[in-house]
């Protein structure tokens, strides 16, 4: 189980497809409340447990979700590190990295689009 924005892709996907993940756990079945609204709006998520937000409602359905997921571990990929915002029982490990991109041409282009 992973928690991250809505994404096809995921960091813990690659780790599993270079064998240091035995298994994803689809976290889908465990979703509640605002996470459950999530899947069924973005089909294309696959095995990743979708952070959309830190309201005090999406922080609970999140917590609530972990909680009811049967898996080993959970791999933590959020800007901010959920183990401070709520109550994970399962071991964690939290994913760091890092992107390098050149904003500027997609800005310079917009503002000359406006302009």
């Amino acid at each position: 189980m992973k928690t991250k924005g809505v994404e096809k892709k995921s960091k813990t996907g690659a780790a599993a497809s270079r064998k240091l993940v035995r298994e994803l756990v689809d976290p889908r079945p465990y979703a509640v409340g605002s996470l459950k609204k999530v899947y069924e709006k973005y089909l294309h998520v696959g095995l990743v447990l979708p952070a959309m937000g830190y309201s005090e409602e999406q922080i609970k359905d999140l917590e609530d979700t972990i909680q009811r997921c049967v898996c080993d571990a959970v791999v933590i990929a959020t800007p901010i590190d959920l183990r401070r915002k709520i109550r994970i029982n399962q071991p964690t490990v939290r994913a760091r990295y890092d992107f390098n991109v050149d904003l500027y041409p997609l800005i310079d282009r917009f503002v000359n689009q406006i302009l």
